[in-house]
């Protein structure tokens, strides 16, 4: 079943702020080598991204990989493709 991980709850706290498009997000986990969103994560992100947002992939020693949000999520449901 799907949690409720770190990135959900960033998004809540960006979005009660103001919000807006999201231009960059770095994902990390402190024993994790390489942590990436899961697909519940990937969804909610990408209604606030564009197909070409920098997700840098992160380790602990600094970013181990740079991938877009179409990259993540090439099919995700995102308003624009309902116009």
């Amino acid at each position: 079943p799907e949690g409720w991980c770190a990135e959900t709850t960033a998004l809540g706290h960006y979005i009660m702020g103001g919000g807006g498009k999201i231009v960059e997000i770095a994902v990390l986990a402190e024993r994790m080598a390489k942590c990436s969103p899961c697909g519940g994560c990937r969804q909610r992100l990408a209604e606030f991204c564009r197909p070409e947002t920098k997700l840098y992939l992160c380790d602990n020693t600094g970013v181990a990989e740079t991938v877009t949000m179409g990259d993540m999520l090439p099919y995700g449901f995102r308003g624009d493709i309902l116009k």
